[in-house]
């Protein structure tokens, strides 16, 4: 897919130092690019960081803390490319040519999103969401919202990501809308980006969030036949998950968060299960990842 520009968009929150090294790296890419940069509230002089050094880029900033998924779906307004490069702000790409790899990878017409690859510099050298060999395509169920790219028209088409997430788990929900269109998420071939993730994250909200949105997914998305099996199942395994690593009462709350938003009027309207065979096939590759394009068949 050949491109005169692509847009590449960042949601930010209080860490400019980051954010700058971000922006200089995008910059230097061997295609044209636009930066654009969606500042969720941050306090910590990230405008006047960006308005100094980077005049050019788009830069929008909200006066309250409206979440990650509404600031990406307002970047993508935004952009106008035909594909769209959405990275943390902690993010930092490695090479020169990971754009226009990651704009190769779209050599299918039913691609829609290619997952990035990313190391979590501060964790580990492990590769997280890359294709094992450049052989033939690899799919994943699911990108992760630090580093992927995905097709501007079916992402506005689908209605991007449901702010209501508010925080983690948005990704899966996007992926499966995405599968149920006919559309499937490719393992990145570039050179892997260095995602600066603190390696001792660990939070309520993390915890509180994660049990919830497991609910809230399987709430909006399963079919009726699976669907209270696998709540029950997600319970279980969060319980389990907490007892483990001593945070039993973080998941709880987030468990009860999410049993109270089946009972919310203004989420009724945005349940839409996707069909029986889509739920098994999203399954099915989160299972197999990464899963040979020509096994899929």
């Amino acid at each position: 897919m050949n491109q005169k520009l692509t847009s590449v968009v960042f949601v930010t929150h209080n860490r400019k130092e980051l954010l700058q090294q971000a922006i200089l790296a995008i910059k230097s890419q061997s295609v044209p690019v636009e930066v654009i940069v969606m500042d969720d509230a941050s306090t910590d002089g990230t405008a006047e960081m960006v308005l100094a050094h980077f005049p050019e880029v788009i830069y929008s900033r909200s006066d309250i803390i409206l979440g990650p998924s509404y600031q990406r779906n307002e970047g993508a307004k935004r952009a106008t490319s035909d594909v769209i490069v959405f990275l943390d702000d902690d993010t930092v790409v490695q090479n020169r040519f990971t754009i226009a790899d990651t704009l190769r990878d779209f050599d299918k017409l039913d691609i829609g999103a290619v997952a990035m690859p990313f190391i979590n510099i501060l964790q580990n050298n492990k590769i997280q969401t890359g294709a094992p060999d450049n052989n033939e395509a690899y799919l994943l169920h699911s990108f992760v919202a630090a580093a992927f790219a995905i097709k501007r028209d079916l992402f506005l088409q689908l209605g991007g990501f449901r702010a209501e997430y508010f925080y983690m788990g948005e990704e899966g929900d996007l992926c499966i809308r995405l599968l149920a269109a006919g559309y499937y998420i490719k393992a990145g071939t570039a050179c892997p980006a260095h995602h600066y993730q603190p390696a001792n994250r660990v939070s309520y909200r993390a915890d509180y969030y994660g049990r919830r949105n497991d609910i809230f997914f399987l709430y909006l998305n399963s079919p009726r036949k699976y669907l209270w099996p696998n709540i029950a199942g997600t319970i279980l395994k969060g319980l389990f998950w907490g007892v483990k690593v001593g945070r039993v009462k973080n998941m709880c709350a987030g468990i009860a968060a999410g049993l109270a938003a089946l009972c919310r009027p203004e989420y009724r309207n945005l349940k839409n299960p996707v069909e029986h065979s889509v739920f098994l096939k999203f399954n099915y590759l989160k299972k197999k990842e990464p899963l040979p394009f020509s096994r899929l068949f």
